[in-house]
């Protein structure tokens, strides 16, 4: 579906995931607006995009910091960040999981 929108839209990357009871992964893209109608969303979203680069690569810390950065380019909350520091922060407590490949694994349907 992003490859249809092409540069019509703008849109952010949320990750990978890969759904309990599947074999593959897939990328999930947030729908924001038009492009015509951007207000500033490209910013934030670049840094949002550099986090979660930065997550599938295990540079957890410097995942944090763009993600606290995003949260507050968007006036101190933005759910997807949210998502993620909550992930680095298990991550940090309980370790990475084995064959970190940068897939979300989601228990649940």
């Amino acid at each position: 579906v992003r490859a249809q929108l092409g540069d019509a839209f703008i849109s952010r990357r949320l990750g990978e995931f890969q759904v309990a009871g599947k074999t593959h992964s897939v990328v999930i893209h947030e729908l924001f607006c038009r492009c015509a109608a951007e207000n500033g969303e490209r910013a934030w979203i670049k840094v949002f995009e550099e986090g979660l680069d930065e997550f599938r690569n295990g540079e957890f810390a410097n995942a944090a910091e763009a993600m606290k950065r995003t949260r507050e380019m968007r006036g101190g909350a933005d759910g997807p960040a949210e998502f993620y520091l909550r992930r680095i922060t298990k991550f940090s407590s309980e370790g990475t999981p084995a064959g970190w490949n940068g897939v979300i694994e989601l228990s649940e349907k």
